[in-house]
């Protein structure tokens, strides 16, 4: 019997063993580079400052893009780094949209953008959390675009098994025990 991948084949099948193998890894390497931090900002430095972990994720996220897409928006946490980096993965334009607290005139979050995005474009959201998307979603609707899709890094577990097929996309769980897992593992 010949070895299929001898001849530039591969077994079906192969393309999703190696995604759900490249999350376990990029999930260990979350969990450990995490630290005991459980702010957003922290864990986003500790994550988007080591580059084999960035350059991994921004390639996971930019896969996970749609091809009508025309620009990529990183929200919350890390956005510019995020955004950053999945534009040069991807190849698309980006928009940093990040949290700055609350407003003085309590109209809202204070919000620091990024870049621009412009009417009727076709947009993919990724943020590192789940909760900063609720911060933004009026600044995207002002802007009369249409979402592509959401991707988000990091979910609780209970939040994830409460969507359960409603899921924006999101890459891992954090369980009760602080363990981040994959959560799209296709076998």
């Amino acid at each position: 019997m010949s070895d299929p991948a001898a001849h530039g084949t591969h077994p079906r099948g192969s393309g999703e063993a190696d995604r759900a193998r490249k999350l376990r890894e990029l999930a260990d390497d979350l969990s450990a580079s995490r630290g005991a931090a459980a702010d957003p900002e922290s864990i986003a430095a500790d994550w988007l400052t080591r580059p084999g972990v960035l350059r991994r994720l921004a390639g996971l996220l930019a896969t996970g893009i749609s091809p009508e897409t025309d620009r990529v928006v990183a929200i919350g946490a890390g956005a510019a780094v995020l955004g950053c980096a999945v534009s040069l993965a991807s190849g698309l334009p980006f928009v940093a949209i990040a949290h700055d607290g609350p407003s003085a005139a309590d109209d809202g979050p204070s919000l620091t953008v990024f870049g621009r995005v412009r009417p009727s474009e076709t947009i993919a959201i990724l943020s590192l959390f789940d909760e900063a998307y609720d911060d933004v979603r009026s600044h995207l609707v002002e802007s009369d675009v249409v979402v592509s899709g959401r991707q988000v890094v990091l979910v609780p577990h209970s939040t994830a098994n409460a969507r359960g097929a409603h899921d924006p996309g999101s890459l891992f769980a954090l369980d009760d025990a602080q363990h981040i897992t994959p959560r799209k593992e296709e076998t």
